[in-house]
């Protein structure tokens, strides 16, 4: 962790969160499934209640939390096109632990 004192100068443009996002994570079970994901979209909340219900809700999964806001991107042909933005407040999304290998055994010529 590095910390410095913050004087604010540098700071151009200040939102205040109005968007959340949670998303669930089930980890696999076995090496045939997948992790799942559940997305929820939460608004007129702030991050302590959004925290707060992401917890009594996560049911033994692990969750991200993000803030979104509206953005631009610019298509090839200079055009600036409507984006969603997301900035990782916390969490992360599992990763698997472990690789599967599929075999399969091909028929015989005859």
């Amino acid at each position: 962790m590095d910390i410095s004192s913050d004087e604010f100068l540098d700071v151009g443009v200040e939102r205040t969160a109005e968007i959340f996002r949670v998303r669930f994570w089930s980890v696999p079970v076995n090496d045939w499934t997948a992790a799942t994901v559940e997305g929820w979209r939460i608004k007129n909340a702030n991050v302590s209640e959004v925290l707060e219900w992401a917890r009594a809700n996560c049911r033994e999964r692990t969750f991200e939390l993000f803030i979104e806001w509206a953005d631009q991107a610019q298509t090839m042909d200079g055009k600036l096109v409507p984006q969603v933005g997301l900035a990782r407040l916390m969490g992360k999304r599992p990763q698997p632990d472990h690789s599967v290998t599929v075999s399969w055994v091909s028929p015989q010529p005859s």
